[in-house]
């Protein structure tokens, strides 16, 4: 009698168990790696909030690396650069969605190839003159990458585009690029 009403007991809260667990596996155990405590609080918290928004997992870009560490080959430059380039594009968008309405997208990604070859453009003309050091090199190839990226990433949908922001892998953010990918794509 014992034995049956425990089975009883266990099977009517089953569902709910199993629901809390798979929260708890989702938001506390989705990576292996070791990381530092306030790295782990904020990939909790990301996590907890994309549930909460029902927002997909975010896009994993060819060119930008993996790993969540900012290139260490940033300056401050290339960042205050990389952020007001990135407020320029973001306003760019919104602007052509509002205007556009829904033919926004191929000329976005029209205005974002003409940047791209703009920029490939500038390398060419640094390379030649022989003035081309390798901070100048890096960070033209952090703007090519961070410009494909978004392409690549906008192309997937605004759902995944927001959650990939959220997620913090644009190279703008400070992902590194992954320079084999990138120089198979580029040449350089």
């Amino acid at each position: 009698m014992d034995d049956r009403r425990k089975k009883k007991d266990y099977m009517r809260h089953r569902d709910k168990r199993l629901e809390y667990q798979q929260f708890y596996n989702s938001i506390k155990r989705a990576s292996r790696r070791k990381v530092s405590k306030a790295q782990r609080l904020h990939t909790e918290h990301a996590r907890k909030v994309a549930r909460h928004y029902h927002l997909p997992p975010p896009y994993r870009s060819k060119i930008a690396s993996i790993l969540k560490d900012e290139d260490s080959q940033r300056t401050p430059q290339m960042r205050r650069l990389e952020d007001e380039v990135w407020r320029d594009w973001t306003a760019l968008r919104e602007d052509l969605m509002a205007t556009l309405k829904d033919n926004w997208m191929p000329r976005y990604i029209e205005e974002v190839h003409a940047a791209i070859n703009e920029q490939l453009g500038h390398v060419q003309t640094l390379r030649d003159s022989g003035l081309a050091s390798e901070k100048k090199i890096h960070a033209h190839r952090r703007f090519i990458a961070g410009l494909h990226q978004e392409i690549e990433i906008i192309q997937c949908g605004l759902d995944v585009y927001e959650a990939s922001v959220f997620a913090d892998v644009f190279i703008f953010g400070g992902r590194s690029v992954r320079k084999a990918y990138f120089r198979q794509v580029y040449g350089f």
